[in-house]
C-alpha cells in the first residue's frame, strides 16, 4: 500500500513539474518580436563598424556640415539630457551626444550607436513646423541608440559614404520600428513633452512620402505603422484617462532659434 501511494505521489509530482514547464514554455513563446530582439538586433561587432562610419560620411566630398552655435549645441544637448535623465531605467548607456547638421535639399535624419544626430537642414526649416515634432524625432532616435536597434547588413569600407548609402544602413523591420515609436511615447511622457507628437510626426511623413523616399525608403508599410501606432494609443487613452499630465505645448526660444540659424 505504502509502494502504491509512493508510486501516486511521485507522479503526480512529475506531472505537476511537466505542467509548468508547458506553461513557462508557452509564457516564452508569447513574448514579442520586439522584446526578443530589441537588444540584439546587432552584435557588438557591428554596432563598432557602424559608429566608424560617422567620420567616412562626414569626410565624403559631397556631404557638408554646417556649423552649430554653442547655443544650438546646448538647446540640442538640453533635449537630450531631459529625456535621458527622466528615464534612467530604459535608457543606461553612458553617452555624449553629438549633434550634425548636414546641408542637403533632402529632407533627413539617423543616428549612429555611439549618439551621433544627423539631421538635414531641410529637414529641420521646413517639415519641422513645431519643437513637439522636432523632439519626438529625437526621442526615437536615442531609444535607438540606447538600444542598439540597428540591422546588421552588410558593410563595405570604402572611406567614404554617400547619405543614401547610411539611411539604407539605418532602416529597421516595421514591427521593430512601431515598437520603437511606442517606447518614445513613453519616454516623451515621462518627460514632460507632448507623447501624441510621435503620431504627428509619423502622419506628416506620410503626407510628404515623395520628399521622404530616400529616408523611407518602400513607402508601402508607412501607413501600415500609422495604422498600427494609432491602435496603440487608443488603446492608451482607454487606460490612462485619469492621467493629468499637462505637456509642453509651444515652441521655445531655442528651438526657434535653430531654425533662425539655418536660413
Amino acid at each position: 500500500m505504502n509502494t502504491l501511494y509512493k508510486k501516486t505521489a511521485l507522479s503526480k509530482r512529475a506531472f505537476f513539474i511537466l505542467l509548468v514547464c508547458l506553461v513557462t514554455a508557452c509564457g516564452s513563446r508569447e513574448k514579442t518580436y520586439f522584446q526578443k530582439n530589441s537588444t540584439t538586433i546587432t552584435d557588438q561587432d557591428y554596432v563598432d563598424h557602424l559608429e566608424y562610419l560617422a567620420n567616412d560620411y562626414l569626410n565624403t566630398p559631397s556631404i557638408k556640415e554646417l556649423r552649430l552655435s554653442k547655443t544650438n549645441r546646448d538647446y540640442l544637448e538640453g533635449i537630450y539630457k531631459r529625456i535621458v535623465l527622466n528615464n534612467e531605467l530604459i535608457l543606461k548607456k553612458k553617452i555624449v551626444p553629438k549633434f550634425h547638421v548636414i546641408k542637403s535639399e533632402s529632407p533627413f535624419y539617423f543616428s549612429l550607436p555611439s549618439g551621433r544626430f544627423f539631421f538635414s537642414d531641410t529637414l529641420i526649416r521646413k517639415y519641422l513646423k513645431s519643437e513637439d515634432l522636432f523632439v519626438s524625432l529625437i526621442a526615437n532616435e536615442i531609444y535607438r541608440i540606447h538600444k542598439n536597434l540597428y540591422e546588421k547588413k552588410v558593410l563595405v569600407p570604402l572611406g567614404f559614404s554617400s547619405t543614401k548609402k547610411m539611411l539604407s544602413l539605418y532602416r529597421l523591420p516595421l514591427k521593430v520600428r512601431v515598437e520603437s515609436l511606442k517606447w518614445s511615447y513613453f519616454l516623451l511622457k515621462r518627460a514632460g513633452y507632448d507623447p501624441y507628437s510621435v503620431l504627428n510626426w509619423i502622419q506628416m511623413q506620410n503626407k510628404n512620402s515623395l520628399e521622404f523616399s530616400m529616408q523611407l525608403g518602400a513607402t508601402q508599410a508607412q501607413t501600415r505603422e500609422e495604422f498600427l501606432f494609432k491602435s496603440f494609443l487608443a488603446q492608451e487613452v482607454g487606460k490612462r484617462q485619469s492621467d493629468s499630465e499637462n505637456p509642453e505645448k509651444n515652441s521655445s526660444r531655442g528651438f526657434y532659434q535653430l531654425q533662425r540659424s539655418l536660413l
